[in-house]
């Protein structure tokens, strides 16, 4: 504090704005403390514009927050609104106008984003009853969580990793009830299987994508836009 109180500030409340950008951004542990070092400024002489974007461009110096913010919460943008302070709503209105920027190509993915590779993978937690029908009986379980590649359930029976099954559940939030056919992955001591889908008929692929997208979004995640 001593230190921006004895600094003259020829360029008034903007310079004071981009020392103060420049410090949380690069800081040490800028999210505990702002130290004078962070602000690397003397009582004598003006802030040295360090590595980045110009002094004078405070939208520069947000996104470079923002983006930094992102990368640190796993590209989660509930998270990074959280670490910067600001709602979702603002996080997803800046991140739209950088998408829109000339420095971003059409087919890039901007933090926050999620590839097809993690949408493949995403699992939303659940907490259904559902049904699994092993040779041709059919068993009520615990639905426990749901992804494009399958399902973990918890059940009593004691199934066999390879085995063949048919899982039929309701879609939480929706008037869907999907059956789809998968092979027993694995299975723990506790009555946890894990169900790898094998063969999943094309509208049941778009209901539990759409369902799928709406969760990741729900949690922050972004799918990504392609013009």
């Amino acid at each position: 504090m001593q230190v921006l109180l004895s600094y003259g500030w020829p360029g008034n409340v903007r310079e004071l704005k981009n020392a103060i950008f420049k410090a949380v951004l690069q800081g040490k542990n800028a999210e505990q403390e702002v130290t004078a070092a962070d602000l690397q400024m003397s009582s004598n002489n003006p802030a040295t514009p360090m590595g980045g974007a110009p002094a004078a461009d405070l939208n520069e110096m947000e996104r470079q927050m923002i983006l930094k913010a992102l990368e640190a919460a796993g590209g989660n943008q509930g998270q990074a609104a959280q670490k910067l302070g600001i709602s979702r709503r603002t996080l997803s209105r800046k991140l739209k106008i950088y998408r829109a920027d000339k420095d971003f190509g059409a087919g890039d993915a901007l933090p926050g984003s999620l590839s097809s590779e993690q949408k493949r993978y995403f699992r939303s937690n659940v907490n259904e009853t559902a049904t699994l029908i092993v040779e041709r009986h059919e068993h009520r379980v615990k639905l426990v969580n749901l992804s494009m590649g399958g399902a973990a359930v918890l059940t009593h029976l004691q199934l066999k990793p390879g085995s063949e099954v048919y899982l039929r559940f309701h879609l939480p939030g929706t008037d869907q009830i999907l059956q789809i056919l998968g092979t027993v992955a694995w299975a723990e001591s506790d009555g946890q299987h894990g169900i790898q889908f094998r063969d999943v008929a094309p509208h049941a692929h778009t209901y539990l994508e759409r369902w799928l997208l709406s969760r990741m979004e729900s949690e922050g995640w972004q799918a990504p836009q392609h013009d």
